[in-house]
């Protein structure tokens, strides 16, 4: 398990699954989509001290933390619940790691705010742990997909594999906080 995008080819990995936020662009892949997780911006309580963010544009007064190191710019893209209303977010990471679980424990600690699945943070989120900021607005939709090389060849085992995780995947849509359509 690895927080790094794999080449599936190269590294010799016979299913790799992943969250994208972007369209496949390997052709040698076969990339199936199988659900969306939605996402959301959360932060401490420790970090907001008391503080209730009600605009988009009070995120600048704040710390984040990113996910991914290798972005020249960094945006959430936020879309209202209710008008669906769109906003892109700019901003410069205080913290930026390659590990969903560093960023989601930088949070925790208070470090700033990040946009995370629901499904890891609806937890943090029911006890109080967690603040969720701007609960009118869904950040990124990811995608999540299993990635493999062409079905040529391709022994019964990993074929009956990719069977099994698709229908576990999408039993999990409705069941699951964080999973959609």
């Amino acid at each position: 398990m690895t927080s790094r995008r794999v080449d599936v080819l190269h590294d010799n990995i016979d299913i790799a699954i992943r969250t994208s936020f972007n369209p496949n662009e390997d052709s040698s892949l076969i990339v199936r989509d199988v659900v969306k997780t939605t996402h959301c911006l959360v932060a401490s309580q420790s970090l907001l001290q008391g503080h209730e963010i009600q605009n988009y544009q009070e995120l600048v007064h704040y710390p984040a933390v990113a996910l991914g190191l290798m972005k020249s710019r960094y945006t959430w893209h936020l879309q209202h619940l209710t008008t669906g209303e769109t906003a892109d977010f700019h901003f410069e990471p205080r913290l930026k790691c390659n590990d969903l679980a560093g960023v989601y424990y930088a949070v925790k600690d208070g470090l700033g705010i990040a946009d995370l699945p629901i499904l890891t943070v609806q937890k943090d989120l029911e006890n109080g742990d967690l603040i969720q900021i701007l609960p009118e607005w869904q950040s990124n939709t990811g995608t999540v997909q299993l990635v493999y090389a062409s079905r040529k060849g391709q022994r019964l085992v990993i074929e009956k594999l990719i069977e099994a995780l698709v229908q576990g995947l999408r039993d999990m849509i409705g069941r699951e906080a964080g999973y959609i359509h």
